[in-house]
C-alpha cells in the first residue's frame, strides 16, 4: 500500500529520517550537514482547514477551534507529561499538578508537610493505594471463575457481560487479584479457547523474558479446561489511549494532544518494539485499546503474549508480523492525532483522509513519520533512526524529572531517619517493666531518654504555655541521629534534676536501651524458625 497526500509529497523524508550523506568521506572536503530543525515548541494548533463537522469512517472528529497554549509558564511546558498526578484520579489531583515540586519551582513554607514528600505526591500515592486496595466480598459470584490461588478480586472489565477491551473476539473478563504472596496482578480470562497447557506455558515463558518499561510484564500464562488465564502486572489507575483520547463516553475526544506528546508516545512505543523485535518476537497488540497510559504520561503496552496463544495456529512469518507492528505504530499515532478509531490500514482512502486531518493540526515532520510507518517497508531500526533527535528531547525531560524525584526521595529519607529514632524512643520510653525490673524505664540510661523526650516535645514558655517548635524537634533528631557533640541541658518535670549531656551521650543511651530490649524480644523469629529473635531494625551509620 502506498499513499502520500499531495500536500505532503516532495518533503525528502526517508525511512531513516535524515540523509546519511551530510559528511564527506574525505577529511579535506569535510562539510557539516545542515543543522537539524528545532523541536516544536508548545504552541497552539493551527486552525483546521476543514469544516468542524468533518467525520472519518462515519465518526465525528471532534475538532476544536484554535486554542491558546495549554501552559503559560514556558519553563514547565516541556515537562508536562511528567506530572506527579494521575489522569482520572479523584480531585484535587489532575494531570498538571506537582511540577513545582518536581522541578524546584517554588519553596513551601517550613511546616510539618514540608519535611517529606509534597502534598500532591502524598495524595497521588494515596489515591493509587485506594484504587489498588479495592476488592469484592468473599461471597461474590466472580470468585467462581477465578482459580482458588487468587484472592482480593475486583472486576475491571467484562464482568457484567460486556466484552473486555482485550477480548480479541473471545468471551473474556479482566479483574484485579492478589497472588498467594500478596502481589497485585491483572488477571485476564478467555473462554472457549482451543489451546493446550503446553502451548500457553511456552508462550508465557518466552514473554516473561521481556523486560521493558513500556511493556506490561507477564507473570504467568496457563490453560485450565477450556479457559486460558494471563496474569500481568497490575497498574492502578491506568487508562487506555482509546478511553483518554477517542471515546467521548470516557472523557476523550476533546483537545488534541500536543505534538510533543505524540513524539513522546512514539519514542516510548518504538523502544518497546525495539526490545520485543530484538528478542525474535512480535508485539501484535499495538492499538489504542491495548496501550495503557499511567501517571506522568508513561505508556505501557498491555496484553503481551495474548495473541501468540489465541492465534497459535496462524502460520505467519515473523518478518511480516514485525512489519505489521510498525504499521500499527503509525496507525496509532494517526488515530490519536485525529481522535478517531481508524479502519484497517488497508483502507487507503480513509488513511488519506486521516492524513489530511492530521496535517491541518500538526507539524509536517510528525505527519510524515506516521505516514512512513504506514506506507514504507520500515524496520524498527529505521523507526528508531527517524526518532533519533526526538529521543534526546525525551531523555532531557526524563533526566529533569528524575532529578526532581531524587530530591523528593532525599527529603523522604530524612523523614525516615527521624521516624526510626522516634520508633526507638517509643519502644523504650514509659515501658512499665522489663522482666522482673519494674523500674526499668525510670533508671539508668532510660531516665536520660525520658528527659530527652520531654526536651523534644514538652517544652513550655515562661507562662507555662506549650511551645510547638517543629524546627527544634527536627534539628534535635538530626543531631541525635549523627551523634553530635553539642551539649544540652535536660531537666526533670519537677525541676529537681538537671543533666548536661551531649547528643552523642543520648545516642549511646538510646542504642544501649534498644539493644537490651531486642535481646529479650519475644516477637516474630527471623526466618520463621527457632533462633535469635528478629529485631525490628538495627542502627545504621549515615
Amino acid at each position: 500500500m502506498e499513499f502520500v497526500p499531495a500536500s505532503l509529497g516532495g518533503s525528502g523524508y526517508s525511512a531513516s529520517g535524515y540523509s546519511a550523506s551530510g559528511y564527506s568521506a574525505s577529511a579535506a572536503s569535510f562539510q557539516p550537514a545542515p543543522p537539524l530543525p528545532p523541536a516544536p515548541t508548545a504552541q497552539a494548533p493551527a486552525p483546521p482547514a476543514y469544516p468542524p463537522s468533518a467525520s472519518l469512517n462515519g465518526q465525528p472528529l471532534h475538532v476544536p477551534p484554535a486554542a491558546a497554549p495549554a501552559y503559560e509558564d514556558p519553563r514547565l511546558a516541556p515537562y508536562d507529561r511528567y506530572s506527579s498526578a494521575l489522569h482520572a484520579l479523584p480531585a484535587p489531583l489532575d494531570e498538571h499538578a506537582g511540577y513545582e515540586h518536581l522541578l524546584g519551582g517554588t519553596s513551601a513554607p517550613r511546616s510539618l508537610g514540608a519535611q517529606g514528600l509534597p502534598d500532591s505526591l502524598h495524595k497521588h500515592f494515596a489515591a493509587l493505594a485506594k484504587l489498588g486496595g479495592r476488592q469484592v466480598g468473599p461471597d461474590d459470584p466472580i470468585y467462581k471463575g477465578i482459580p482458588q490461588k487468587y484472592f482480593g478480586v475486583y472486576p475491571l472489565e467484562g464482568a457484567g457481560g460486556d466484552a473486555a477491551s482485550g477480548s480479541f473476539g473471545y468471551p473474556a473478563f479482566l479483574c484485579k487479584v492478589l497472588s498467594s504472596d500478596g502481589q497485585p496482578l491483572a488477571l485476564r480470562r478467555f473462554d472457549n479457547v482451543r489451546c493446550s497447557h503446553s502451548i500457553a506455558s511456552a508462550a508465557g515463558a518466552a514473554w516473561k523474558r521481556v523486560r521493558h518499561p513500556a511493556v506490561v510484564k507477564l507473570h504467568s500464562c496457563y490453560a485450565q479446561g477450556r479457559a486460558v488465564f494471563f496474569a500481568h502486572e497490575y497498574l492502578p489507575g491506568a487508562v487506555s489511549l482509546h478511553e483518554r483520547y477517542i471515546d467521548p463516553a470516557q472523557g476523550g475526544g476533546g483537545q488534541p494532544p500536543p505534538d510533543r506528546v505524540l513524539w513522546s508516545y512514539a519514542v516510548q512505543l518504538a523502544g518497546a518494539l525495539r526490545c520485543v523485535h530484538g528478542q525474535g518476537m512480535a508485539l501484535r497488540c499495538l492499538s489504542a485499546k491495548r496501550v495503557l497510559r499511567t501517571s506522568g504520561g508513561r505508556l505501557r503496552v498491555g496484553c503481551a503474549g495474548v495473541v501468540d496463544v489465541l492465534e497459535f495456529e496462524a502460520r505467519k512469518q515473523l518478518a511480516d508480523l514485525q512489519r505489521e507492528d510498525v504499521r500499527d505504530l503509525g496507525r496509532l499515532i494517526l488515530s490519536l492525532a485525529t481522535r478517531s478509531a481508524l479502519p484497517p490500514a488497508s483502507d487507503v482512502a480513509a488513511m488519506q483522509k486521516a492524513a489530511a486531518v492530521m496535517q491541518a493540526l500538526y507539524p509536517l515532520d510528525l505527519c510524515n513519520f506516521a505516514i512512513a510507518c504506514l506506507s514504507k517497508p520500515m524496520s524498527v531500526h529505521d523507526v528508531c533512526q527517524s526518532l533519533g533527535p526526538r529521543c534526546f528531547d525525551e531523555l532531557d525531560a526524563v533526566q529533569a524529572v528524575s532529578d526532581g524525584y531524587e530530591q523528593n526521595l532525599a527529603r523522604e529519607h530524612d523523614s525516615g531517619r527521624s521516624a526510626r529514632i522516634l520508633l526507638k524512643l517509643g519502644f523504650v520510653n514509659e515501658r512499665p517493666e522489663l522482666g522482673i525490673d519494674r523500674q526499668w524505664a525510670e533508671t539508668g540510661d532510660r531516665y536520660v531518654l525520658k528527659l530527652f523526650r520531654d526536651y523534644l516535645f514538652h517544652q513550655t514558655d515562661g507562662n507555662g504555655n506549650p511551645v510547638m517548635d517543629l524546627g527544634h524537634v527536627v534539628s534535635s533528631l538530626n543531631k541525635l541521629d549523627c551523634g553530635d557533640g553539642e551539649k544540652i541541658c535536660l531537666a526533670s518535670r519537677d525541676g529537681q534534676a538537671l543533666l548536661v549531656v551531649s547528643y552523642a551521650d543520648v545516642q549511646r543511651c538510646l542504642e544501649g536501651a534498644y539493644e537490651e530490649l531486642c535481646m529479650q524480644n519475644v516477637g516474630p523469629v527471623a526466618g520463621g524458625g527457632a533462633g535469635k529473635p528478629e529485631q525490628p531494625f538495627r542502627s545504621q551509620t549515615y
